[in-house]
């Protein structure tokens, strides 16, 4: 399942993409990036793997208890997690 298949009828929390831009001549980067806003604080992180990206989502969700999402997305996070 994808991450966005997860929030049913509600906004995403959070996006996985893959990244490969570069940074002049140094080459490109090839790597899962997973990003979420937290209490107005844009979160990049690059992991190896989608598994690790949606993980990550997953426990910043967990620890910031719903807080700065609505409701109705985080709940159907919670749902897709036990299907």
């Amino acid at each position: 399942m994808l991450w966005k298949d997860r929030f049913i009828d509600c906004s995403a929390i959070g996006t996985i993409y893959f990244d490969r831009s570069s940074k002049g001549k140094k080459g490109r980067h090839h790597a899962w990036r997973a990003e979420i806003t937290v209490g107005g604080v844009r979160i990049r992180k690059r992991f190896q793997s989608y598994d690790e990206c949606e993980s990550f989502l997953i426990e910043t969700v967990e620890s910031n208890e719903g807080a700065y999402w609505p409701q109705n997305s985080v709940l159907s996070l919670r749902k897709s997690l036990y299907e």
